[in-house]
């Protein structure tokens, strides 16, 4: 098993939350009410798992 690592600057953390939030057509607090309330599909928790990863990295960073 091999770990990928990948280095985003804080351009490249914009540009790929607004590709999800663009492609899930909901804003985030959409996305986490309907994730509270058990109403995502199963690509929309993947894409809310992804921003929240994004939101991760861009305050750690």
């Amino acid at each position: 098993m091999s770990v990928v690592i990948n280095y985003m600057s804080a351009d490249s953390i914009a540009k790929r939350r607004a590709e999800l939030l663009d492609r899930a057509n909901l804003s985030l607090d959409e996305l986490r009410v309907r994730d509270e309330r058990y109403m995502l599909a199963p690509s929309e928790q993947s894409t809310l798992r992804e921003l929240e990863d994004l939101d991760y990295l861009e305050k750690v960073s």
